[in-house]
């Protein structure tokens, strides 16, 4: 018996560059020539009454731990017995954190209590029980309500001359916790007559505001889109938005996706590059302008779009016919896909779904072509499994659907936003006659 699957897709595509991308930073291991250099800017440190995004802000997401930690003691008996635990990466240092009960006789929807180890010794005997409040994210239409503890500082009681680190946190209950910069360092700088406005968060909990990303072998090998993240949070971040911009504006909104990406050492103003310094305490910041190397990544499809993470900070690429000139370094592949607009004006998308394949790390050469083919012809790849059952045995069908350069696609395509329902599956025998006729799930 023959598994039969025919997919023919024919990508055609009229090319608009993206004119919201306006700004991107970065970091080039070349030799850094200053052409013009800004005197040092002052940023303020402003408390955040609100996170931006959970990308962005340095927030770190806590998973429970199994039980109570073997190191762990002074557990309050206030704190009740239905507890949680979570461990935290705070001024370079293992830290624990304690979700509790409400307090006995409390109204309804009361916040749990909760501790925190801020001097991280491992003895929570002299920290004090804090009270939640709660809290609304994301909007009245979409969002929900959290249990928001703090802002709390954390500093080592072994060292005197650490660098306090001030947090926030934010309960989801069985989602997890989350840790959030309670202070950020926020400040405008003018480059050739245009004022932008830059807020720098600290995004490892270190204290400090200089931590540079860098990419990764161990980033760029994560199918997960969840697992590459986290490795942002050993990095402090950075927001860049043109001053006094309506919201409204296309281009008030520099990162679209990413308002607060991860923090690099050169900063990209309208196609101009310029190397990044900042005062370790994030007091203030400066500007010098200088040329970097580039080469070119050619990846054969004209209808692809990608978003790279590097030394060179963020780029998200599309149009160009494939082909795109880049300052020379190592590059994390973040997301790829394939959209077109067909004569009728309709968007069609098909988006990645996390193995990015030869795209998954890219080094750019200077004056040199990195060809990586990507998209059509695209492989249908199909697996079928059987399962024995209460009604007896029943046969499983799955599909993937992968590109040139081994990069795997999602098998549900968009139309102006919208996704398609499912394929359709027939299973033919040797002669070509219908056996069984299937219906792919989402999931």
């Amino acid at each position: 018996m023959l598994l039969a699957a025919r997919v023919v897709l024919s990508w055609r595509m009229h090319v608009r560059p993206i004119r919201r991308v306006l700004i991107t930073v970065g970091f080039l291991a070349a030799t850094f020539s200053p052409v013009w250099a800004q005197e040092w800017v002052p940023l303020e440190k402003k408390e955040v009454k609100e996170r931006r995004s959970l990308l962005g802000g340095g927030s770190q997401w806590l998973g429970k731990t199994s039980g109570k930690p073997a190191r762990l003691k002074g557990l309050p008996e206030e704190m009740g017995t239905k507890l949680s635990y979570f461990s935290a990466r705070i001024g370079g240092q293992q830290t624990w954190l304690v979700i509790g009960s409400p307090p006995a006789g409390s109204k309804p929807r009361t916040s749990p209590r909760f501790i925190a180890d801020t001097d991280q010794d491992g003895d929570l005997s002299d920290e004090k029980i804090v009270a939640g409040r709660k809290k609304r994210e994301g909007g009245w239409l979409f969002g929900r309500t959290v249990d928001h503890y703090g802002p709390l500082t954390f500093k080592p009681a072994d060292d005197a001359d650490s660098a306090d680190v001030e947090l926030t946190f934010q309960y989801y209950g069985a989602d997890g916790l989350a840790a959030s910069p309670a202070f950020e360092r926020a400040g405008d700088v003018t480059v050739d007559g245009q004022e932008y406005h830059l807020i720098l968060s600290d995004g490892n909990a270190d204290g400090r505001f200089d931590g540079f990303y860098g990419p990764s072998k161990k980033q760029s090998q994560e199918e997960e889109t969840d697992s590459k993240w986290t490795v942002f949070s050993e990095f402090d971040a950075i927001s860049i938005t043109l001053k006094d911009a309506r919201p409204a504006a296309e281009d008030a909104v520099i990162y679209r996706f990413w308002d607060t990406p991860p923090l690099t050492k050169t900063l990209r103003l309208k196609d101009v590059y310029y190397h990044l310094e900042v005062k370790p305490d994030g007091s203030a910041i400066r500007l010098a302008k200088t040329d970097l190397p580039v080469g070119t990544l050619d990846v054969g499809c004209a209808d692809a779009y990608l978003t790279l993470f590097s030394e060179c900070g963020l780029q998200e690429l599309q149009g160009s016919g494939g082909k795109w000139r880049l300052p020379a370094g190592r590059y994390v592949c973040w997301s790829l896909g394939l959209r077109l607009t067909d004569e009728a004006g309709v968007v069609w998308t098909l988006q990645g779904s996390g193995d990015t394949g030869k795209l998954g790390e890219i080094v750019i050469e200077p004056d040199k072509t990195v060809a990586l083919k990507m998209g059509p012809p695209l492989k249908v790849k199909t697996e079928a499994r059987q399962i024995s059952g209460l009604f007896g045995r029943n046969r499983y069908v799955s599909m993937g659907l992968t590109g040139q350069a081994g990069e795997s696609y999602s098998h549900g395509a968009y139309k102006n936003r919208w996704r398609l329902p499912p394929p359709k599956l027939k299973i033919l025998d040797e002669s070509g006659q219908v056996m069984a006729n299937g219906q792919f799930e989402y999931g």
